[in-house]
């Protein structure tokens, strides 16, 4: 399962956390139990959450580089290490 990559293990830290901070301001209980969950498989099974944005970006026809996304988004993350 998964591509265990530089650019999957970034999918959690650019893309998914940054949602996932947003939730919290909204829910901080779901928040917390959904990052607890997230973090749990994707320590598990690494690549997991690469696998699975790449399949909803399939599911939706487009075409993503999903490298270069990470790379440009993670500019204007703050402090995207070591939170998740």
């Amino acid at each position: 399962m998964g591509e265990d990559t530089p650019v999957s293990a970034l999918v959690l830290p650019i893309l998914v956390g940054p949602i996932l901070e947003k939730l919290e301001r909204k829910d901080l209980s779901a928040a917390q139990t959904l990052k607890s969950a997230v973090s749990k498989v994707e320590n598990t099974h690494p690549g997991f959450l690469y696998d699975l944005v790449m399949g909803l970006v399939k599911q939706a026809d487009l075409s993503v580089n999903m490298a270069e996304s990470l790379l440009k988004l993670q500019g204007s993350v703050p402090d995207c290490e070591g939170k998740h």
